[in-house]
């Protein structure tokens, strides 16, 4: 399979059966092990950049196609073309338009000349087929940061104007290439010194925080586990709860094992860490994770935390529970477009509810309680949290903060550290 073919069949899983392009990719280029370096930052390149654009580019093949009468999956692949030449210098006119012919034929075999005549007429036309031309000035803005209004105003209504802009822009932004140091076995200063071909620079936001200038995962420091890929905030969140060494510690969604290989390494791998998720592959990746990491104080559960039935109560709990996942649309940029109805939505409060009460059951007088999640729905975090102090008098909240991602080029993240009072 080519490169701009497969990418094209990423990209109609992604619109068509609502999967997510981080697992795709990650899932497809594994198993293709003759893709080159050069082939795989293509297709990553041509999905991310489709999707982050998608709204724009839409825009410009509906001024030449009838959307209504146009089969979707040749709607994809007009969109990725066009993506291609506005946003990617180094590939040639005829090239872009050749393969779109080769996929479209796929489709269907009477495709070939639509493709062809609909993509040169595009590439020909005077720049101003290119400008967004609507009166309406929130149309134009989510057309022009393929940012849907509706998104737009939940921000704009939530918070202010302001946040609502900065956060579309941000949309568009590249993610920076983060990773945890794995103090275990390694300092920061030392792994900077012993990898000086990475660029690496010292994160603002976490004192074990690394910033890389290309891909680590494939590093002989990840290989040896001297390192964790994680974005900074969420390197934050453990850093909140900060566990000591004598703790035993609570991490009630805890796949893949980010947040729980830091809780570990706050803890000098001393202490337990009960780890629990739903997903048996995830259960297994966190095991893979802490064994590469060299950590051996984590005990992964098969298990919907919710069930938890136990007379233990711990020092410490991390509730990051599952949410919209708004604030990592710079990276899963398909979340923009995603409908989350109110019944959906109604689903997920209900869920991060039901996770709250059993970290209060579960928490020892004098312990602590870490709430996140990965959005800025005010439902899914203040309100949320309003909600659950109300039912018990024996909670104070020690510190909250709700980041955007634009701040620092970070994930969108919302936690709140509560603290259960001891009685007198």
């Amino acid at each position: 399979m080519q490169t701009r073919e497969l990418a094209w069949n990423i990209l109609w899983k992604i619109f068509a059966k609502n999967k997510f392009s981080n697992q795709l990719l990650s899932n497809i280029i594994e198993q293709n092990d003759n893709f080159s370096d050069q082939d795989k930052t293509l297709i990553y390149r041509i999905v991310y950049g489709t999707l982050k654009n998608k709204l724009y580019l839409e825009y410009i093949a509906n001024q030449f196609i009838n959307a209504n009468k146009t089969n979707q999956k040749l709607q994809v692949l007009l969109w990725m073309s066009i993506y291609q030449f506005r946003f990617l210098d180094r590939i040639p006119n005829y090239a872009i338009v050749n393969e779109a012919v080769n996929i479209g034929k796929m489709v269907n075999s009477k495709c070939a000349g639509f493709i062809n005549a609909t993509l040169k007429k595009i590439f020909e036309s005077e720049d101003s087929v290119f400008e967004i031309n609507v009166s309406d000035e929130m149309k134009k803005l989510s057309i022009k940061y393929s940012f849907p209004s509706a998104l737009y105003l939940i921000l704009r209504n939530e918070y202010s104007e302001d946040i609502a802009r900065q956060v579309m822009v941000d949309s568009l932004t590249i993610p920076k290439l983060s990773f945890r140091v794995n103090t275990l076995k390694i300092s920061r200063d030392e792994l900077l010194t012993k990898y000086p071909n990475y660029k690496l620079t010292k994160s603002l936001v976490s004192p074990v925080g690394v910033i890389a200038d290309k891909p680590v995962v494939n590093s002989e420091m990840f290989q040896k586990g001297l390192i964790f890929v994680q974005d900074e905030m969420s390197m934050r969140i453990a850093e909140v709860l900060d566990p000591y060494e004598t703790d035993r510690v609570l991490d009630m969604c805890s796949a893949p094992g980010g947040k729980t290989t830091h809780l570990s390494q706050l803890m000098n791998n001393k202490g337990i860490i009960h780890a629990y998720d739903i997903s048996e592959k995830k259960i297994n990746l966190i095991k893979m994770n802490a064994q590469r990491l060299g950590i051996t104080n984590i005990y992964p559960h098969l298990l919907d935390a919710r069930e938890i039935k136990t007379e233990i109560q711990y020092d410490k709990i991390l509730c990051d529970v599952p949410c919209s996942g708004l604030g990592v649309i710079k990276r899963k940029p398909e979340i923009k477009y995603h409908t989350f109805t109110n019944q959906k939505l109604a689903n997920l409060v209900e869920i991060q509810e039901q996770l709250l009460e059993k970290a209060y059951e579960l928490l020892k007088p004098g312990g602590i309680l870490v709430y996140s999640t990965c959005t800025f729905g005010g439902y899914e975090n203040t309100v949320q949290i309003r909600n659950f102090l109300a039912k018990y008098d024996d909670l104070e909240i020690v510190a909250t903060e709700q980041i955007f991602g634009y701040e620092n080029n970070n994930d969108g993240f919302y936690y709140c550290k509560i603290r259960k009072k001891i009685s007198n």
